[in-house]
Formats: structure tokens, C-alpha cells, sequence
């Protein structure tokens, strides 16, 4: 049994430490994926099994080689870069964007890079509807906001501004005819103020931004995308700079956090335990055909 073990741990070997390799490739190929998280692999031991009869002997005991235990992401914060659109948005800070698909299924995002579409809405490179609270056009108060102690009924919807076709508010406050949105401006709240020609500007919409208790919890969709599992925990949404969520960040994307320094080292590291491996399996396999010629 010892040869021929000595075969499948070392198969398992190279499983674990192909695997891992696959992970390293993964975070080198989103190097400059905008907001792409890392991810880092944990090696686990197999269940081992006592050697002769000393099966209560601890002493006794030998491995069946290794497994990948677990792959986690890293959240740890991106570098942030300067764009030219007012719509590139990057969080400093622990919050997801909130985006729902139009099929209404809700994802999380670190990946800011937003615009308007034709009807107005403020959507991700995918069509997904960013979420917030939108005020209406005649009724501006920016007293209020999401609960953000509530993590099933936040009451976000789609945040729409119509600024091609002109947005006309009435405020109530001030005489004259209603005026036309020139420009916007995001704060680091993720506040969207409208301004306009007579040199008034209101809060038009605030951008949600989520939190988790457990953000290694959330499962990847690709796209940049975010589920939310049992593991992460329900989310709770606010504006930036409250609770942690951080600072939001206009005229910015936040890069990759890959460390593409440590990804080479985990090569190497994994490549020359692939190789090891690889020498233990083709030795037990030398041993066993000495055996076999001995017979």
C-alpha cells in the first residue's frame, strides 16, 4: 500500500498545485480588469491513515497528501486612477455599488464605470440599472435618504436624469420659469448635484452604496459582478462616508488590486511544487517496476 500510495498523494499534489496556478493565472489575467478583487488560495492536508497496526498511535499516522482548502478574495482597496467622464465612479472605502439587471436581479460591483443610456438611466457597460433614490422633478428635498439600518427594504430604484433632452425642475422656493440642467457633479456622498443656469444647484439622486458583514461570502458572477449568499449576509445601503462604506470618487476608477510581484512568486512557489510532485510520482513508479522485476 505504501508504494502505490505514494502514487495518488502525489497526484494530489499536482492537483492542488495546478489548481492554485489556475488561481495565480486568473488574477494575472485581471490585472487591469477596473475594480477586479484578487483571489488567494489556502492548501488544506487530507485525511491521513495509521501505518501498520498502530492505528491508535498518532505517531503512526501518514498524510494522503494535500487539497485546496479554500479560495478567497481579497478585499483589500485598489489604486485609484483619474478618467475624463464625470460618470466614472471608484469607492475608497468597503462599499459595493448596487446595480440591477433589467430581469430585476441585483448584483454588487466595485467597477464604476458608469454613463448615462437614451432613456436617462445611469447604467453599467452591461445595461444594469445603478441603484439610488431619484427625487422628484418638482419636489426637491435632500433632507431625506435609504434607511441604512434596513437590509431587506432599502427602497432603491433606477436613478434617471434626462440631460441630453433636458431636465426642467420647479422649485417651489424660488419664482420664475422652471430651469434646464446644465451640468452635474457627483460628490463624495455619492450625492448627483444639477446645475443649472441661473446658478442654483439641487441634489437631483444619491447613489446607494452596500455593505456585508461578510464580504469573502459573496459569490462572483463574473462581469465584475456580485451575488449575495448566506455566507455574506444581507447588505445594508446608505450613502458614502457613513458606516464604512467609504468615499465615493467622480472623474476616477479603481484598478485591480493585483500584485503582480507576489502573483510571480506564487508561480514559481507553485510551479516548482507541481515539479516536486511530479518527481515523487515518477520515483514510487521507478520502485514499483523494481518490485515487479524482482518477481
Amino acid at each position: 500500500m505504501g508504494l502505490a500510495n505514494s502514487l495518488f498523494i502525489g497526484v494530489s499534489g499536482l492537483n492542488s498545485f495546478g489548481n492554485a496556478l489556475g488561481v495565480v493565472s486568473d488574477n494575472v489575467a485581471n490585472a487591469n480588469t477596473t475594480g477586479f478583487k484578487a483571489s488567494s488560495v489556502t492548501f488544506g492536508d487530507m485525511v491521513a491513515y495509521a501505518i501498520g497496526n498502530n492505528a491508535a498511535s498518532a505517531k503512526a499516522q501518514q498524510g494522503q497528501g494535500s487539497m485546496i482548502r479554500d479560495v478567497s478574495q481579497v478585499f483589500s482597496q485598489g489604486s485609484l486612477i483619474p478618467t475624463e467622464s464625470n460618470t466614472d465612479l471608484a469607492i475608497a472605502g468597503a462599499g459595493f455599488f448596487v446595480v440591477d439587471s433589467p430581469n430585476d436581479s441585483r448584483y454588487f460591483t466595485r467597477d464604476g464605470r458608469f454613463h448615462f443610456d437614451a432613456d436617462g438611466n445611469l447604467v453599467d457597460s452591461d445595461g444594469n440599472f445603478v441603484q439610488g433614490t431619484c427625487y422628484n422633478s418638482q419636489d426637491i428635498d435632500t433632507s431625506s435618504y435609504t434607511d441604512p439600518d434596513d437590509p431587506t427594504n432599502a427602497n432603491l430604484g433606477n436613478i434617471q436624469l434626462h440631460i441630453n433632452d433636458g431636465y426642467y425642475i420647479d422649485d417651489p422656493g424660488h419664482a420664475g420659469q422652471p430651469q434646464r440642467l446644465q451640468s452635474i457633479s457627483i460628490d463624495r456622498n455619492g450625492y448627483i448635484h444639477g446645475y443649472f443656469p441661473d446658478g442654483n444647484h439641487f441634489i437631483l439622486a444619491k447613489i446607494g452604496l452596500a455593505t456585508f458583514p461578510n464580504s469573502q461570502g459573496l459569490q462572483r458572477d463574473g462581469n465584475n459582478l456580485y451575488i449575495r449568499t448566506s455566507e455574506s449576509g444581507d447588505y445594508t445601503v446608505g450613502p458614502g462616508q457613513t458606516n464604512g462604506r467609504g468615499s465615493v470618487y467622480d472623474y476616477t476608477l479603481e484598478q485591480s488590486n493585483v500584485d503582480i510581484g507576489r502573483e510571480l512568486t506564487n508561480m514559481i512557489i507553485y510551479q516548482a511544487g507541481f515539479s516536486a510532485n511530479a518527481k515523487t510520482i515518477s520515483t514510487a513508479d521507478e520502485m514499483i517496476n523494481t518490485l515487479i522485476n524482482m518477481t
